[in-house]
């Protein structure tokens, strides 16, 4: 299941476990998400290998374009967060669009667009899932604050 329509209206992303110097991931719990996290999960009966690779994104504190790419192998039922994937150093998540792909395991990659901090939106996190039926899906959501 695709959600482009979602995306068209928000715009957002996330984080990853083995991607940009940032290795850290999270059990998934019931804390609110932050702006550009990434939640990677299986909903599926067999293991999967999730790649994600951000194609392009907006400029970093040394003038360069952000881009990364990682992998993350999850089993049946398993869910991980990466809170600060999109972080760079010290800085923190950069605003501005970044061009994603994601590929579950040697299958055929699909593409998205998100920016986790718009400027007239709230701000967005990504999740990444394998579908019970065994298919691709991705999710972008805002964080809205009670």
């Amino acid at each position: 299941m695709r959600r482009r329509a979602l995306l068209k209206q928000t715009g957002g992303l996330a984080t990853l476990s083995l991607l940009a110097g940032c290795s850290s991931s999270t059990e998934s719990d019931d804390e609110s998400p932050s702006p550009g996290q990434v939640v990677v999960r299986n909903d599926h009966t067999i293991p999967h290998i999730i790649t994600i690779r951000i194609q392009d994104g907006p400029t970093g504190p040394l003038g360069e374009p952000i881009t990364s790419t990682g992998q993350v192998a999850l089993d049946p039922g398993e869910e991980r967060t990466y809170p600060e994937w999109l972080a760079v150093g010290d800085s923190g998540v950069v605003a501005g669009e970044y061009d994603i792909e994601v590929q579950l395991d040697d299958g055929e990659p699909d593409n998205f667009q998100f920016d986790p901090k718009p400027v007239n939106d709230p701000p967005m996190y990504v999740t990444v899932d394998v579908e019970p039926g065994g298919g691709l899906g991705w999710n972008v959501t805002a964080i809205h604050s009670d």
